[in-house]
């Protein structure tokens, strides 16, 4: 599958939690698809898998990083108090290019819930440069 893509550019978008915001679970940064390699990506993984048994995500693909974990702070989470790395990050949906990477492979893992670590990579996949 990967003989199938080309390498991509991605970018940081703004942040954002999972769950309460005072206490969030997740805090994460978006991801910017500029030319929707990741999207196109991700629909012909779901595709793949589903013809072999795996159900369909049901809601919509969100692309994001996971910054952090299960805040624990004293003081209830504000997110307009992260420091400016994250609240810059926007600019970067206007077009400014500094906050950007090109996505060259794909990673397959395998998830272990309640072990350390947690993710085990089972295989990587490296996109062609054409």
């Amino acid at each position: 599958m990967a003989s199938q893509f080309r390498p991509f550019e991605l970018g940081f978008g703004k942040a954002g939690v999972f769950g309460a915001e005072a206490s969030p679970r997740v805090l994460w940064a978006g991801v910017i698809d500029y030319k929707n390699g990741l999207a196109e990506l991700q629909e012909k993984v779901t595709d793949a898998m589903e013809t072999l048994g795996f159900a369909k995500e049901s809601r919509p693909y969100r692309p994001h990083i996971t910054i952090a974990r299960k805040y624990a702070g004293n003081q209830g989470f504000q997110l307009a108090s992260m420091p400016p790395l994250l609240q810059q990050t926007a600019a970067s949906e206007q077009g400014d290019d500094m906050a950007t990477w090109i996505a060259d492979e794909f990673v397959l893992f395998s998830t272990h819930l309640h072990e350390k670590p947690m993710y085990e990579i089972l295989e990587s996949f490296r996109m062609e440069y054409s």
